[in-house]
């Protein structure tokens, strides 16, 4: 009945809110039982009006946000301090710590990868291939077959992540990321732009398993429900991760314009533009303009910075971050394939088809991978119909940078306000159309 639903409600919100960790029985009969006790002892307390048992009601309500029609849920909830305690014992530090930890790891990733981005274009025209077009071939060529990989790898790496090591995963993911940008630094060629996309099948990888770190940091009902839950979460982040976004860009910009007015290192590609062949600038084979490698100007210098601090994340995770899975839910990989060989089958991921939501989940982001593409195309034509140097799309990235942290800073509010459909993916979707 609701008078039961209701008296379940206050009773699971006083629990959580005395902060009790030993749960006795948890069926729904036995959660009645003690309901209708502490509703036996509530009546003998003459000060307490039906007005204020009201007021209790509501509060409790509100801030636990328990579905009260399914007690199985309620019986998952956990209380902050709990979860704290029982992630200090199994990582030796506390949630807060490796908070922190994902938060410098964010920002080193975002600025190194931020250096790297902003000369790409040209540093690979200058050091690998020159014609626009061959370039836009090979970047389809290798580009579409990772993808594929992807499909059906992914899967099986969130198992592992899950069951085996987030860590060792993440490590791997940020090994295999500094790897391919030194490749790049050091010795660019066709070659190694090839094998860049063979390990951006593991660097790519990263980026999920630390979003699965982050829900072993946070407690239920900081994921679900505190300050806009995971979708707050994640706009504080990237508002963290702007902030070295623009620490990086003001930094890059600076070499830039140092080298354009003749105080530091000019851009090669600039300088020698004019003088480069139809297919390279730098003759396969070389490594800088006058054969061995050198810092030829300000686009190896951003790359040179761009890998060194993607080697600083991958140290940080190499030794820093904790084995975040619990204790009892580890295996080994050997065990797991052994254990579960049929469900791992690379076919078995057409499971994603199985329900009409999955199915509609699936063609929204099937839609989203079409515009991608689309726009990295037309994005292509855009530039070589301008060429513009890579300070002035610098300028652009910044205009773009600034839109969205003014954004992301705006999300926690209209998610805890009006939830995710109404407050983001609604208005985002209709602006994106608009686009």
């Amino acid at each position: 009945s609701s008078v039961e639903r209701v008296l379940f409600t206050m009773a699971s919100a006083d629990e959580q809110f005395a902060g009790v960790a030993d749960v006795g029985c948890q069926s729904p009969t036995c959660a009645r039982e003690d309901n209708s006790l502490a509703n036996d002892d509530a009546d003998c307390d003459a000060s307490k009006t039906a007005s204020q048992v009201e007021a209790s009601e509501l509060d409790a309500t509100k801030d636990v946000k328990l579905d009260v029609d399914d007690p199985v849920a309620s019986q998952k909830s956990e209380t902050t301090s709990d979860h704290i305690k029982q992630f200090v014992s199994y990582t030796g530090m506390t949630p807060k710590s490796c908070y922190r930890l994902v938060l410098i790891s964010l920002t080193l990733r975002v600025m190194g990868a931020c250096w790297i981005a902003m000369v790409a274009l040209e540093y690979t025209r200058y050091y690998v291939i020159h014609d626009l077009g061959e370039l836009d071939v090979l970047r389809t060529l290798t580009g579409s077959p990772q993808y594929a990989v992807q499909a059906f790898l992914f899967p099986f790496l969130g198992v592992l992540s899950d069951r085996v090591s987030r860590k060792k995963l993440i490590a791997a993911s940020s090994l295999a990321m500094c790897m391919s940008a030194w490749l790049l630094t050091l010795v660019p060629s066709v070659e190694v732009y090839i094998l860049t996309k063979v390990l951006a099948l593991l660097a790519d990888v990263g980026s999920p398993v630390r979003d699965a770190m982050l829900r072993d940091i946070f407690s239920a009902q900081e994921w679900e429900s505190s300050q806009g839950g995971v979708t707050g979460l994640r706009a504080r982040m990237a508002v963290i991760a702007q902030v070295g976004f623009g620490i990086a860009m003001a930094v890059g910009m600076g070499i830039m314009k140092l080298g354009e007015m003749g105080l530091g290192l000019p851009n090669e590609y600039t300088l020698h533009k004019e003088e480069c062949g139809k297919h390279h600038c730098v003759s396969p084979g070389n490594y800088s303009w006058e054969g061995s490698w050198a810092v030829d100007g300000s686009l190896r210098l951003l790359m040179v910075l761009g890998s060194s601090i993607l080697s600083l994340d991958a140290l940080l995770v190499l030794f820093a971050f904790p084995e975040t899975i619990k204790p009892e839910l580890r295996t080994s990989t050997w065990q797991l394939v052994k254990q579960n060989w049929k469900v791992l089958a690379p076919w078995n991921n057409l499971r994603i088809f199985a329900t009409e939501q999955l199915r509609m989940l699936m063609s929204i982001r099937c839609i989203g991978y079409f515009l991608a593409a689309g726009g990295g195309s037309i994005f292509m034509s855009f530039y070589s119909r301008f060429e513009f140097d890579t300070f002035t799309m610098m300028v652009h990235t910044v205009l773009a940078g600034a839109a969205t942290w003014f954004t992301t800073l705006a999300v926690p509010v209209l998610v805890d306000r009006y939830g995710d459909l109404r407050g983001v993916w609604i208005p985002g979707t209709v602006i994106g159309i608009v686009y």
